[in-house]
């Protein structure tokens, strides 16, 4: 390994395309749904997540008023899941890097197939307008000024879940995940 690399066990693609309008889309590529990772500075046996997000489209044309998020990494199993609510709606999952159907998605728990993920102690890390954190000081051209995306206020948590399913003992792991509103 050389400095400064990070290695993932396990990466594979897993595109899925979430919206399109005309000729561009959202396409959304969970790499390592929850694969050991190695490189500097991270202690033997570490779990993590890595996706790939590429938008051929501006994010503001999509409709989108709800946009639902999050990662569950445990020890053996992993769940991600995608849902917005508006024009065009989206729900998709991947259980353990595989498709599932998402019944649910809320601050408190997430639904695919028959395995629930509570959040148990996650607690908000971020809570402020999107034009206010992140995206503050972006270089926007004055033309595409996106004003009415830019007011979707965004909280984000992170802390701990459970995974429960039917015939397996309760997993605990790291949740990451977020809720972005736009009043319309």
């Amino acid at each position: 390994m050389d400095d400064g690399v990070v290695v993932w066990e396990a990466a594979a693609p897993r595109a899925m395309t979430l919206g399109a309008i005309n000729r561009g889309a959202v396409t959304w590529d969970v790499v390592v749904p929850a694969g050991r990772v190695s490189g500097p500075g991270l202690p033997p046996g570490q779990i993590g997540y890595a996706e790939r997000l590429v938008l051929r489209v501006a994010p503001w044309r999509l409709g989108i008023e709800t946009l639902r998020w999050g990662r569950f990494c445990g020890r053996t199993s992993s769940l991600a899941w995608v849902e917005w609510v508006g024009m065009d709606p989206v729900a998709a999952s991947l259980l353990d890097g595989r498709p599932a159907c998402l019944h649910e998605a809320s601050l408190e728990r997430v639904v695919v197939d028959d395995v629930e993920l509570v959040m148990e102690t996650a607690r908000p890390f971020v809570e402020c307008a999107l034009g206010d954190g992140l995206l503050r000081n972006m270089p926007w051209p004055s033309r595409i000024m996106p004003h009415a995306f830019l007011s979707g206020h965004e909280r984000k948590y992170a802390g701990r879940g459970l995974l429960r399913r039917e015939g397996r003992a309760p997993e605990e792991g790291q949740v990451l995940f977020e809720e972005v509103c736009w009043s319309r």
